[in-house]
């Protein structure tokens, strides 16, 4: 359609869809995965954690 409001329209649809699109993409597939890298960085953190704790726990008693 040629019409004034069809000018106004179209881009407006474009973006609307791509920006739907994007937000989607985003959601399925790059939050699972930050999820993913934290869960597997999580045990290390926790166990260098402890040890830390134990030690400086040590020197604190001793």
């Amino acid at each position: 359609e040629n019409s004034l409001a069809a000018e106004f329209l179209k881009p407006m649809a474009i973006s609307l869809a791509y920006g739907i699109l994007f937000a989607t993409m985003i959601t399925l597939i790059l939050v699972p995965v930050i999820f993913r890298i934290l869960a597997d960085i999580r045990p290390k953190y926790q166990e260098a954690r402890e040890t830390v704790d134990l030690e400086s726990a040590d020197s604190v008693w001793v």
